[in-house]
């Protein structure tokens, strides 16, 4: 289940907004296994792709503490 209230460090954000707008995206391994985890990608046979809550999540933008 994702966690949309889950603060995101800016390369995390950064690697969902690319892999969001591109399918063929690499990102790097830290990025990606917790973007994973929350459930904002998806690894498919064709590559990385961009969920419903991460889709959510780059509406909600970075967040600061």
């Amino acid at each position: 289940m994702a966690r949309l209230t889950e603060f995101l460090h800016d390369a995390e954000f950064d690697a969902l907004e690319l892999v969001c707008e591109d399918r063929n995206a690499t990102i790097s391994e830290g990025p990606r296994n917790r973007l994973l985890e929350l459930g904002y990608i998806q690894e498919t046979p064709v590559g990385l792709r961009c969920t419903s809550a991460g889709e959510m999540r780059l509406a909600l933008g970075k967040w600061r503490h």
